[in-house]
């Protein structure tokens, strides 16, 4: 065996293993998902499951789900850890960090609704609730985006989903029962 090709199958075993260990560690039945880390919630039984994909981090996975009515709901759920007297202060930056986030993805006038913004209790864990307007890059259509963020110190989860104003009232009772069921370890 050459040194080059020693090389190419010691980077291919090192990505296959990397790939392996970032396999999504989650199951979902009867409308309720469970991440491996303990993170729970429950989706209405109409929901169409699609995929759960990992993160940037291994500790990262993010679930994507489709309405019958068309519009998509995420959960971003993280197994990072946070100092117990921190989890405060990283809720109060989740807004800034999305909207720097958001800009950096190119979304347009993306922009957090001051009013929206609400400090909560989630089954015993601080949330953040909150609602962003933007437009869509090429028909600039008017987009809405529904966000809650649930910490504990040991893990994290982040609800999102976009749809047309039209249909924020409709969209946001599902989306918020939803957040209302997780349960973080």
């Amino acid at each position: 065996m050459t040194k080059t090709h020693a090389l190419l199958v010691g980077v291919v075993l090192v990505l296959t293993s990397s790939v392996r260990a970032q396999l999504p560690q989650a199951t979902f039945e009867s409308g309720h998902y469970h991440h491996g880390s303990g993170i729970t919630f429950d989706v209405p039984g109409t929901w169409r499951y699609d995929w759960t994909r990992p993160g940037v981090l291994p500790v990262d996975e993010t679930a994507h789900f489709t309405t019958p009515s068309g519009w998509e709901f995420s959960a971003w759920l993280s197994a990072r850890k946070t100092n117990e007297q921190l989890v405060g202060v990283t809720l109060d930056r989740v807004i800034e960090e999305k909207t720097m986030q958001r800009a950096r993805e190119g979304y347009q006038h993306w922009q957090v609704r001051a009013d929206s913004v609400t400090r909560t209790t989630i089954n015993g864990h601080d949330a953040v609730t909150a609602t962003a307007d933007w437009e869509m890059r090429i028909s600039h259509a008017p987009r809405v985006e529904r966000l809650t963020w649930i910490f504990t110190a040991n893990s994290r989860v982040q609800f999102f989903s976009v749809t047309s104003p039209e249909q924020l009232s409709a969209m946001t009772s599902e989306f918020d029962r939803v957040a209302a069921s997780a349960v973080l370890p």
